[in-house]
Parts: C-alpha cells; sequence; structure tokens
C-alpha cells in the first residue's frame, strides 16, 4: 500500500460577484490510497475555491467541493470506478433564495472483449 498526499493553494482573485470582496482564495487537498488491497484504491479530494478564484473546470468560483472515489483495477481486462461528488456554494447568491449544493454519483464499467 502506497498513500500519495498533495495539496495545491493558490491566493488571488478580483473584485467578486456574490456580494463578497472576492477574496479568491483557492486551494484543495488530494489523498490516494494506492493498492490498499491489490488492485483496489481510494482518492479523497477535498477543496474550496473563493467567489474570485478560479482553478480548473473540477473548481468552480464560490465553491466547496468534496470527492471520494473508489477504483478496482484489473487491466487490462476490467477497471471498475465508483465515484461520489458533494458541492455546495460558499458564499450565498445575492440573487438566489438558498445556496446551491450538487450530489452527484458516477459509476463506469470498462471491459475489454477478445484479446
Amino acid at each position: 500500500m502506497s498513500i500519495n498526499v498533495r495539496s495545491i493553494t493558490l491566493a488571488g482573485g478580483q473584485t467578486g460577484q456574490f456580494g463578497s470582496s472576492g477574496r479568491g482564495l483557492v486551494w484543495n487537498l488530494v489523498a490516494s490510497l494506492m493498492e490498499v488491497l491489490p488492485n483496489h484504491s481510494i482518492d479523497i479530494n477535498y477543496g474550496q475555491t473563493g467567489a474570485g478564484g478560479y482553478l480548473s473546470p473540477q473548481f468552480r468560483p464560490n465553491e466547496e467541493l468534496f470527492e471520494a472515489c473508489y477504483q478496482y483495477d484489473r487491466r487490462p481486462l476490467l477497471l471498475i470506478e465508483f465515484r461520489m461528488r458533494w458541492r455546495q456554494e460558499l458564499e450565498q447568491r445575492l440573487t438566489s433564495p438558498d445556496k446551491a449544493a450538487v450530489f452527484d454519483l458516477y459509476l463506469r464499467l470498462t471491459w475489454q472483449f477478445g484479446t
């Protein structure tokens, strides 16, 4: 088993459109447990992007993200990946009655036919 931890921290931004000063602080932490059992891996990703910040399409401005991924890898024959993602706005938009929150699941099965 191996553990891989990586952290990205960026600061910056501009005047925000969410009723804030546009802090623009962007950070995330990714921890991977590789080969927890043979061919099984787990990834955890947590991050926040301030109202004026932008890191990538996965990290949208004014958002908090938590993601967990499980992978069973028996390539080239079989690959199973299950991903759970939760997003929530950090600050409520002026034009919205509530903070937006989204939860989604993703299941991918890859099977090779023949040789």
